[in-house]
């Protein structure tokens, strides 16, 4: 693993562990509201509405955060390939290789190119699940909690 990708390794984590922490947190209140026959009596004092707003907000920015972070990644790791392919290129040259064995580079190249991408759109689409996967807890704990304070 190179010095890239163990930094984006350790950001993501982060941001990552933050929001798992968050989850957890709003788990233990889903499973607390469930119990309650009046969740309104219970909370008394406390804007539940906003509360879950800024824990969505703070969860938004995280994974914005991660998910440009990851775009920051792959430019990187498009650069570091395309230097790379530069060098393998250059000194193919100065020995001499033939027309193949530069076609062969350039295969490299663009087989490196695609699995670059595809670890963009991987690393990407984790975090847009992870993020409507929490958006769907905080939907149902708002419907909890309007179910609860209406008294039904």
């Amino acid at each position: 693993m190179g010095l890239v990708e163990e930094a984006a390794t350790r950001g993501l984590g982060e941001n990552q562990d933050f929001i798992d922490e968050i989850v957890e947190g709003l788990e233990k209140v889903k499973g607390w509201m469930g119990g309650l026959d009046d969740v309104a009596g219970h909370v008394e004092g406390v804007d539940v509405v906003e509360t879950l707003r800024r824990a969505e907000e703070v969860v938004r920015m995280l994974s914005q955060g991660s998910v440009e972070f990851v775009r920051i990644l792959h430019a990187a790791e498009v650069g570091i390939s395309e230097a790379e392919f530069a060098v393998q290129t250059a000194r193919a040259r100065l020995e001499s290789v033939d027309e193949a064995g530069l076609k062969n580079i350039e295969e490299w190249r663009k087989e490196e190119g695609k699995k670059i991408d595809e670890e963009l759109e991987v690393r990407s689409e984790a975090i847009r699940h992870d993020l409507r996967d929490f958006e769907g807890l905080v939907e149902e704990l708002r419907g909890m909690y309007a179910q609860g304070a209406s008294g039904k």
